[in-house]
């Protein structure tokens, strides 16, 4: 029997979704936010600290597109959240949230793949257990919570004094 098989590289186009005055997306993406907020603050005190740091680096990327998207005068919608510290240490014009990715976005970007990707991977010296794995990831949890609001703060700030209104 031969089996053939079709690769398909290209995945679907999505476009991030812009509020608009007239249009449901701005409450609709406050509602997100503050849902995952309180998911995350959850997840930390019941000691979820994976889930934790992936919804942050949902809210992180999301956060960072609008503002890379804003900057750039184009859609940089769905990107990885490396590509787009990439990018916004480039052209982000704010001194103060340029200084925020390139140190504390960073930093915790690294304490995140750490976290996530190698929780259940060993090396040949490495006798750490699950919850001594999982101990050492809590502290990223907490890192990158602190790092989120103040991207936001700052990101609020900056579309506070431009009068923009993509959220």
């Amino acid at each position: 029997n031969t089996w053939r098989f079709q690769i398909i590289n290209k995945k679907p186009t999505r476009i991030r979704a812009v509020a608009k005055p007239g249009t449901l997306v701005g409450a609709n993406r406050s509602a997100l936010y503050k849902g995952a907020y309180e998911r995350i603050n959850s997840a930390i005190s019941a000691g979820f600290y994976l889930e934790a740091i992936a919804l942050t680096e949902s809210l992180l990327a999301d956060r960072l597109e609008s503002r890379a998207s804003y900057v750039k005068g184009r859609d940089f919608s769905f990107k990885t959240l490396d590509s787009l510290v990439r990018e916004l240490e480039k052209t982000e014009p704010d001194q103060e949230l340029r200084k925020l990715i390139a140190g504390p976005v960073r930093q915790w970007k690294q304490s995140r793949n750490q976290a996530l990707h190698e929780m259940a991977k060993m090396s040949s010296d490495d006798v750490r257990t699950w919850d001594t794995r999982l101990a050492e990831v809590k502290p990223a949890a907490r890192a990158g919570l602190r790092v989120l609001r103040a991207v936001d703060r700052r990101a609020e700030s900056i579309r506070r004094q431009t009068k923009t209104i993509t959220r």
